[in-house]
């Protein structure tokens, strides 16, 4: 039977504190890395309340990032009577590591701290400068913490999201904005959101046009996206002005708009044949017969199909 094992038989009788104790002991003598995760791992299960200068010292002086985690997670959760003094390791971790994975777990472990009135706005502070960091995954988990947490205060830098060169980030900027559109003026975000439409992105379009939904009633989104036809019809065969095109006519089609039908046959003339044939689909989820209800009219307009 090893050390830890024989501290495992006085968990279970109830010797709690006196196992504590050989834990700490234990932890000062080990050399390797795995040893120490596990009698943080064990102390995390018992509950080490009352030991917050032990543990933050092992925090500040282990090399090993995976050790130094550990200890983050011990004293955020169970040395909540300290305030932010429990947080601040993993903040730390999170603002300074150098390892992709530690910084994550650190980012997953603080929102539901977040939730705690006492550590909110300091953990809020972290996670904002995280939409700024140069790496994606990490914008994307931040966006979406945010999102999840419903924090207003970041609007404004998950706005500034919505134009960034990874289409990922801007999906998960659009999905942590529709949680707060309760809170977003619709002139903020609304033209943003349909720009995102003309990007060659499929899933980018998806969310962008969900978010729409949220954020406008039906008729009054369908209105604006005919005016886009409306505006955009002379300008056609400019290529971003086509995919804007194209994602407009892909909304009105799943929006299942008669009002639009005689706009998006015009796109049937459109110079990009993207354009013709989304048009053409959009016009079907519409309008099933409009070959033949719009034949004289497609006639007229010498259009083939």
């Amino acid at each position: 039977m090893t050390e830890i094992d024989s501290i495992l038989n006085k968990i279970r009788k109830k010797e709690k504190n006196e196992a504590i104790e050989k834990l700490h002991d234990l932890y000062t003598a080990a050399d390797d890395k795995r040893t120490r995760i596990k009698i943080l791992r064990l102390l995390n299960e018992i509950k080490d309340n009352t030991h917050f200068e032990k543990i933050e010292n092992y925090f500040i002086s282990d090399e090993d990032p995976d050790v130094r985690i550990e200890a983050a997670k011990l004293l955020a959760f169970h040395y909540s009577k300290q305030k932010n003094r429990a947080v601040s390791p993993l903040i730390w971790v999170l603002e300074n590591e150098t390892k992709q994975e530690i910084k994550l777990t650190a980012l997953q472990l603080l929102v539901p701290l977040a939730q705690k009135k006492e550590y909110r706005e300091k953990i809020i502070q972290s996670l904002k400068k995280m939409l700024f960091h140069e790496d994606d995954k990490l914008k994307m988990e931040a966006a979406q913490a945010l999102g999840f947490l419903k924090e207003k205060s970041a609007i404004n830098e998950l706005s500034a999201l919505l134009k960034s060169p990874n289409r990922q980030v801007r999906i998960r900027a659009t999905q942590a904005l529709t949680e707060l559109k309760d809170f977003i003026p619709q002139s903020k975000i609304i033209p943003l959101l349909i720009e995102n439409l003309g990007q060659n992105s499929y899933d980018l379009w998806k969310y962008s046009f969900e978010a729409l939904k949220q954020f406008k009633v039906k008729e009054v989104l369908i209105t604006d996206l005919i005016r886009i036809l409306e505006n955009t019809e002379q300008n056609n065969d400019i290529e971003k002005i086509a995919y804007l095109r194209q994602g407009v006519i892909r909304a009105l089609g799943e929006l299942e708009s008669k009002r639009a039908i005689q706009f998006i046959i015009n796109a049937l003339k459109d110079w990009h044949y993207w354009v013709n044939d989304e048009a053409t689909i959009a016009l079907d989820k519409i309008e099933p017969n409009w070959k033949k209800r719009y034949r004289y009219e497609l006639k007229k307009k010498n259009i083939r199909i």
